[in-house]
């Protein structure tokens, strides 16, 4: 059949009804067309048109067959047929396009809109429209393509006169190619839908626009031949939807479908086009691709290829065959799979499966979608594709191969995924593996999915899984960018029991991320994550089921080289750490407190290791490691559990040790009940690093350290609490803000007051045991021409309880100071700065085995702000220190106040104690800020030690007791006042001076001294049973007016004996009548020692006051009077005498405003002895200008004996000006029982003016013999202590015989033997220093005098009976407390007195030399034997008082021996050193005269046995207080043990 050149030919069956077999155009060798030839073949109505050539079909260049399918009947097309061989030449055309169903019929039919119609479906769905959502349906076979393209939908309006439409427009033809031989196909079949169109009219009410059709589809090509070449095309595209005017677009026509079967395919070079047709406009959607399928007999391969060409499409091209419904079974099977530039493919009903036949693919370019509803088998091919390709399971299955391989491939699982071994997806962006909340894996259930072996992504490749429970038996890797999910947002709302359990090891490396939106993770092995990854725990949809909020590893957690893991649940767990250049991040706070009611946080059963600039952020309960914690090398750790609202407390624990060192730091929050914390079993390590306390701001709580083993800290290393307790303005002592100037905050003592800001911070906390963190200072607020700035005030330091089981070795710091207040600059009409108040210090309560190191531990005041209006300071904090041993202990310990403020705030409070001893001393250090408030004792304590130094004061509050039981220390620039009751029960008072107040009481010691410190009273005092001395030239003891002794009236003092010595001072206020001051003292034995005075000068009525008060006058005024008339004033006029030397009375002042003070009184009553070798002064002081002269006072001794060479005056003072009167003298009476009052000087005189009438000195009683001693005031005896050791016994001394008559001379015998020096007592600590007694003047010599008058033999007294405690006459302070020491009971027989008369040369005085050594110390005193010869007078009798030392000195003859006493002092136990000859210098001048050798007694010396209690404590400075005068036998229990 041969058509020439330009011929046509038209075959037309239509007509022709009943045509079962179909049109057959037949010829039987060849068919033949030659350019331009055309013929059309239209199919009839069923079965189609067939062009059969029984050799070769040959179509040549620009020749074209038509073939038109039956417009109703789509299934009946046209169809070649060719025995031989087929040949399409380049320019020939096979044309079929909209050629097939006619608009709007067709399986795929589109639907009629109102604006537009959608596009027909075939190969896949037609596009939607703007107005229709309804596509046309995909229709026909994958395998067997018959079907022509359906025809679209139109558009039908009806506005404004009538209707008007567009009708849709039809498919694409089906060819069908049947080939013997070789189908050369180099030039195009056609098959293509038409392109919609569009009409013109009312679209809206009266508004004319566009209405549009949308496009064909495309139809169908079926070729099957023995071998396929050529480079030409065979298309079945879709055609593109009508958009004019661009309002109302149709939507594209769906493409076709092509399947070729040949027996080789390798040399064809052409293309298969099946997309669907373009979109009419925006509104619309384009068609779906078709299909191709090709199956090679050659290579037995069938692929199945779906290219979109790139056209952006929400349709899909379907997997699908005529005759089978969606409930069928239906399996097609492919070697591959290539889905194409949005080519997406699409299984659409659960029955339905594709399989990959062995070795088979699935494959793309990574645009392309299989959305599977049914089941997709890869399991027998090579994995899913090499290229890639989106795989969408939508209530379907895949069946993945093991191993399955990702390579590019995106695997949405929306159905059933087969539990496949391994998985390993890669090949960049696209290689995805995603399991949605539907999906599952075989033999669980919808949202369960579960791989058998290992998961690995690479290559920037991700999986992503929505699933609610999800299991890997295997290894998971997730390398090279790549990302994992494990997402389980929305699925629940108390999703406790969704997981990802991972049973094996983890590893996130290499820039790659691993997110887990999932409750539950567990790892079964390690987790590790480096090269810059990062892993993000989050669970979701918890409401408030948090028991499975949890990340666990059974292994190691690792995060290397710059990686980071975040975890938001409320759990983390791992069987160790270690973090090394990377970040950790557990963060529980979105649980706030629902996770509080929990265990929340961090456990590790072995090690958390923090290395090389780690950063490790904790925000849950706990950080638990079993084992140890380590933060090496700039490591940074964040630990706080605030956000879990009610918790009880934090915890920071290690089971052995935590170090934390090189440049590393760790924050530390407090919870808002307990605080925090922090543990370990063994060691904590600071070297070169920084521990951040955060106390909570708004409770104060603070922080538990629980260290099992050692607390180490070097130089450079620091715990940081300072501005961390309590926020501005908050706390127990919070500061008050005001407008300019806030105040500071207490603690240890009151804040300082701001500018204009009176109201100060309060002290609170504890001693012994301080718990509380420091407060806030206030805050300034002012607005000035509507601009308002506000100065924040200093928060206060945290709080620090701290329990070390071993050694605190700290050569760092731990600080809690309180932070400075602020200055902020306020402009406007201000123009001025305004600020706010200091934070306190907080509080370190430590408890230790030992504490070494030269370290700091502080908790200092915070400054003021000090611009402008500045505000106050805060208060120095608490420190406590318990330790076994501080001996290495070099460092401070600081509750300082800050020097910087408008008023300074107080200094605080250090305790230290020695826990193996249980002493303890405080101490009160300012620092030198002279100007800082005193440190508030508050609560009822008692301290071993008080030490104050630099400046420093310290209250004690009313209705609070404060006692003191070992020593005091001090460098005297520091006071203690005490408004409550204060308890001296150490035995000596030194370095501080202590006031009590009028209010307050005081008890002191039985033996008690104040040495080189003042002791200023105030209220009552009691105590003093034993001894109550006063030592030094600094030492002081003021009777202010309204004190008294307890049980006594106010003024009256009772002491068993009193002294003053070596230079020290008692000034008389003590007011019994009207305005003038006296005092009654009651002692056993009151002594005044050289040097020393008691003070009462201008101490009686004031000017122009009392009952012998001057009288005033004009140009001047008279003298006061007392014993005598003071003065007269310019008048001559002289008041009154009054008194009676035998009461007290006080001496006037004198006339004018001007006018001198009287003298004060005292009444002395002595019921032993008297001495006074230095000055009672009670005279009265000059008057100023005319004032005159207030008049003496009085004196008034009631003894046992009177003794001594110093002064009693009671002297009036001057006029004033020299004209004025002076003063009358006063009274100073002695009453003696034995009517002696030795060698005293008395001054009673009165004063005068040049010109007034001379006032009369006053009244000098002495010598009078009381009937009996007047009563003992040592009324109670205390039993000597259990714990002392008896002294050293010694025999009792016979008497000696009767001593001849002595020789003339009333020579004075050697002067008063000094006290025995104290032997030192060794303490453990501070060795005790030797005291060494004060060497008496040498009495004077007597002129030659008549033989003294012979004495009868003295009666016996009894043997060294105890007597009481022994008075120090004299004494030499800087010793530790001494045994007291017995006097002899050495008995004078005969006619002649005791005093061994030396050889008229100065005998050295022995000196009692204590030498102390820490352990077993002996003490040896080595007397110095005086010998001399025989003197050549007699020995001077009668009045002479007994020089001979009682200290078992033998006398013999005429040479005087003392022997050597050497003791035993044991450590911490008591002093039992026999006591050596005392430090005294006979240096008695014999007198000229016959030798007269009386019979000397020889008898050994009897001393009663010594109680001595337990020593003093070891603390440098406590003097010996007990020392013996002759005769009588003193022995004071000593102080307790250190």
């Amino acid at each position: 059949a041969l058509f020439d050149s330009a011929s046509t030919m038209t075959f037309d069956p239509r007509p022709i009804s009943g045509l079962t077999g179909g049109a057959h155009l037949t010829t039987g060798v060849d068919w033949l067309m030659r350019t331009s030839a055309a013929v059309t073949l239209f199919a009839a109505s069923s079965n189609g048109t067939w062009i059969e050539a029984g050799r070769d079909s040959i179509l040549d260049a620009a020749t074209t067959l038509n073939v038109y399918t039956h417009s109703s009947n789509g299934g009946s097309n046209v169809g070649v047929s060719a025995g031989r061989n087929l040949v399409l030449a380049v320019g020939a055309t096979v044309q079929g396009t909209g050629r097939g169903y006619a608009g709007g019929s067709g399986p795929g039919a589109g639907v009629l809109g109102g604006f537009g119609g959608s596009g027909g479906g075939h190969g896949g769905e037609g596009g939607t429209s703007y107005d229709v959502g309804t596509p046309g349906p995909a229709a026909g076979s994958v395998l067997r393509p018959a079907l022509a393209g359906s025809g679209s939908g139109g558009a039908t309006r009806n506005q404004c006169g009538g209707p008007f439409s567009v009708a849709g427009v039809p498919g694409g033809s089906a060819l069908r190619l049947v080939v013997g031989g070789v189908a050369n196909i180099s030039g195009v079949v056609r098959m293509d839908g038409s392109v919609g169109q569009t009409a013109y009219g009312y679209v809206s009410g009266c508004t004319y626009g566009y209405i549009n059709s949308g496009g064909g589809a495309g139809g169908s090509i079926l070729l099957e031949c023995s071998k396929l070449i050529g480079s030409g095309t065979m298309s079945a595209v879709g055609g593109a939807g009508s958009g004019t005017g661009a309002s109302y677009p149709g939507g594209g026509g769906s493409g076709g479908r092509v399947a070729v079967y040949s027996g080789d395919m390798s040399a064809w070079g052409g293309s298969l086009l099946v997309y669907g047709g373009a979109r009419g406009g925006t509104n619309a959607d384009a068609g779906g691709p078709g299909t191709v399928y090709l199956e090679e007999a050659s290579s037995g391969r069938r692929r199945l290829l779906v290219d979109g060409n790139s056209v952006s499409s929400g349709r899909w091209a379907w997997l699908m065959e005529p005759g089978y419904t969606s409930s069928q079974n239906l399996t097609w099977t492919f070697d591959s799979i290539e889905l194409t530039r949005l080519g997406n493919l699409l299984l659409p009903y659960a029955a339905w499966s594709t399989l990959l036949a062995p070795g088979g693919s699935l494959g793309g370019d990574r645009t392309s979608t299989f959305y599977l509803k049914g089941r997709f088998d890869a399991s027998r091919g090579d994995g899913l594709p090499r290229s890639s390709v989106y795989v969408y399971a939508s209530g379907g299955m895949i069946d993945v191969a093991d191993p399955t391989t990702l390579d590019g491939v995106s695997l949405r699982v929306y159905g059933e995924l087969s539990q496949a071994a391994n998985v390993f997806v890669t090949g960049g962006t696209s290689g995805k593996l995603q399991v949605y909340s539907s999906g599952f894996t075989s033999g669980l259930a919808a949202g369960n999915v579960r791989l058998l072996g290992s998961l690995s992504a690479n290559s920037s490749s991700g999986v992503e899984l929505y699933s609610r429970w999800v299991k890997v038996d295997g290894s998971v890797s997730v390398q090279g960018g790549a990302s994992m999910s494990v997402d389980q947002t929305g699925l629940g709302a108390n999703a406790s029991d969704f997981a990802a359990l991972f049973e094996r090891d983890v590893t996130v490396g290499s820039a790659a991320t691993m997110t887990l939106k999932v409750t539950r993770v567990s790892v079964g092995d390690w987790l590790q994550l480096n090269g810059g990854s990062t892993l993000t725990h989050q669970p979701v949809g918890l409401g408030t089921q948090l028991s499975g909020a949890s990340l666990s590893v059974g292994g190691e957690l690792r995060l290397l080289q710059l990686s980071t893991l975040s975890s938001y649940g409320t759990n983390m767990a791992a069987s160790s750490l270690l973090v090394s250049n990377s970040t950790l991040t557990l963060d529980a706070t979105s649980y706030g407190s629902a996770a509080s009611g929990r265990t929340s946080g961090f456990d590790m059963v072995y090690d958390a290791t923090l290395a090389a600039r780690s950063t490790v952020i904790v925000y849950v309960a706990f950080f638990i490691a079993g084992r140890s914690i380590a933060l090496e090398s700039q490591t940074s750790m964040t630990f706080d559990p605030r956000s879990m609202s009610g918790l009880a407390f934090g915890r920071f624990s290690a089971g052995r040790s935590m170090s934390i060192v090189t440049g590393s730091s760790v924050a530390l929050f407090a919870t808002s009940v307990n605080g925090t914390i922090i543990e370990t079993g063994n060691d904590l390590s600071l070297k070169s690093s920084v521990l951040n306390v955060y106390g909570h701001p708004s409770s104060g709580a603070g922080f538990l350290f629980s260290v099992g083993g050692n607390l180490e800290m070097d130089t450079g290393s620091s715990i940081n609490g300072v501005g961390r307790g309590f926020a501005a303005v908050t706390g127990p002592g919070r500061g008050t803000s005001y407008s300019y100037a806030g105040t500071g905050a207490g603690h240890g003592g009151d804040g300082g007051t701001g500018n204009t800001a009176p109201t100060v911070g309060t002290p609170y906390g504890s001693i012994k045991t301080p718990v509380l963190s420091g407060s806030g200072g206030g805050g300034a607020s002012y607005t000035s021409c509507a601009t308002t700035s506000s100065a924040v005030g200093g928060a206060g330091g945290t709080a620090l309880r701290m329990v070390v089981g071993g050694l605190a070795a700290i050569s760092g710091t731990i600080t809690v100071d309180g932070q400075a207040g602020s200055s902020v600059y306020l402009a406007g009409c201000f123009n001025n700065y305004l600020s706010s108040g200091g934070g306190s210090g907080g509080s370190i309560w430590m408890t230790c085995g030992e504490i070494a190191g030269n370290g700091a531990l502080r908790a200092n005041g915070g400054a003021g702000g000090l611009s402008g209006y500045a505000g106050g300071s805060g208060s120095g904090g608490r420190i406590a220190v318990y330790a076994g041993i501080a001996d290495y202990w070099t460092g401070q310990m600081q509750a300082f106040p800050s020097s910087a403020g408008y008023q300074i705030g107080a200094v605080g409070t250090v305790y230290l104690e020695n826990t193996f001893f249980g002493l303890g001393r405080l101490t009160i250090n300012a620092n030198g800020v002279s100007a800082s408030k005193p440190a508030q004792l508050i609560g009822n304590v008692t301290v071993s030690e008080l030490q104050m130094i630099k400046a420093s004061t310290a209250t004690l509050p009313a209705a609070t007791t404060f006692g003191i039981n070992s020593a005091t220390s001090g460098d005297r620039s520091g006071t203690l006042t005490s408004n409550g009751a204060l308890r001296l029960m150490m035995p000596v008072l030194t370095g501080f001076t202590v006031v009590s107040v009028s209010s307050s009481s005081l008890v002191i010691a039985d033996l008690f001294s104040i040495v080189n410190t003042t002791l200023r009273l105030a209220g009552s005092i009691s105590g003093g049973a034993t001894s109550f001395s006063v030592l030094g030239s600094l030492g002081s003891f003021i009777l202010e007016s309204g004190s008294f002794s307890s049980g006594f009236p106010v003024g009256y003092y009772s002491f068993c004996n009193f002294g003053l010595y070596a230079g020290a001072t008692m000034d008389v206020w003590s007011s019994l009548a009207g305005s003038g001051s006296g005092c009654i003292f009651l002692s056993n034995n009151f002594t005044v020692a050289n040097g020393s005075t008691v003070n009462g000068v201008g101490k009686g009525f004031g000017p122009a006051a009392g009952p012998g008060a001057g009288v005033s006058g004009s140009p001047y005024s008279g003298g006061g009077s007392h014993a005598g008339k003071g003065g007269s004033n310019s008048a001559g006029t002289q008041s009154s005498v009054y008194g009676n030397g035998v009461g007290l009375s006080i001496g006037s002042g004198g006339g004018s405003a001007n006018g001198g003070y009287g003298g004060g009184g005292i009444i002395i009553n002595a019921s032993s002895t008297f001495i006074c070798d230095g000055t009672i002064a009670m005279d009265g002081t000059s008057g100023s200008s005319s004032g005159g002269g207030g008049s003496g006072g009085s004196v008034i001794v009631f003894a046992g004996s009177i003794g001594g060479i110093g002064s009693l005056t009671a002297r009036g003072g001057a006029g004033g000006g020299n004209t004025a009167g002076g003063g009358a003298g006063g009274y100073v009476s002695l009453f003696s029982a034995t009517g002696q009052t030795a060698s005293l000087v008395v001054n009673v005189t009165g004063r005068t003016g040049s010109t007034s009438v001379q006032a009369s000195s006053g009244v000098l009683t002495q010598t009078l013999l009381l009937s009996a001693p007047p009563l003992s005031a040592c009324v109670v005896y205390l039993a000597p202590p259990t714990t002392g050791t008896s002294g050293t016994s010694r025999t009792t001394g016979s008497t000696g015989s009767t001593g001849s008559t002595g020789s003339t001379g009333s020579t004075r015998s050697t002067g008063s033997t000094g006290s025995t020096g104290s032997t030192g007592t060794s303490s453990t600590g501070t060795t005790g220093t030797t005291s060494t007694g004060t060497t008496r003047s040498t009495g004077s010599t007597g002129s030659s005098g008549s033989t003294g008058s012979t004495r009868s033999t003295g009666s016996t007294r009894s043997t060294g009976s105890t007597g009481s405690t022994g008075t120090m006459h004299p004494i030499t302070t800087s010793g530790t407390t001494s045994t007291g020491t017995t006097s002899t009971g050495t008995t004078s027989t005969g006619a002649t007195s005791t005093a061994t008369t030396s050889t008229g040369t100065s005998s050295t005085g022995t000196t009692s030399t204590a030498t102390t050594s820490t352990g077993t110390t002996s003490t040896t005193s080595t007397g110095t034997t005086s010998t001399g010869t025989t003197s050549t007078g007699t020995t001077s009798t009668g009045n002479t008082l007994a020089g001979t030392t009682s200290t078992g000195t033998t006398s013999t003859g005429t040479t005087s021996t003392a022997t050597t006493s050497t003791g035993t002092t044991s450590t911490g136990t008591t002093s039992t050193a026999t006591t050596s000859t005392g430090s005294t210098t006979s240096t008695a001048t014999t007198s000229t005269g016959t030798t007269s050798t009386g019979t000397t007694s020889t008898g050994t010396m009897s001393t009663g046995t010594t109680s001595t209690g337990p020593t003093s404590p070891g603390i440098a400075g406590s003097p010996s207080t007990a020392t013996t005068r002759p005769g009588t036998t003193s022995t004071g229990p000593t102080a307790p043990a250190t």
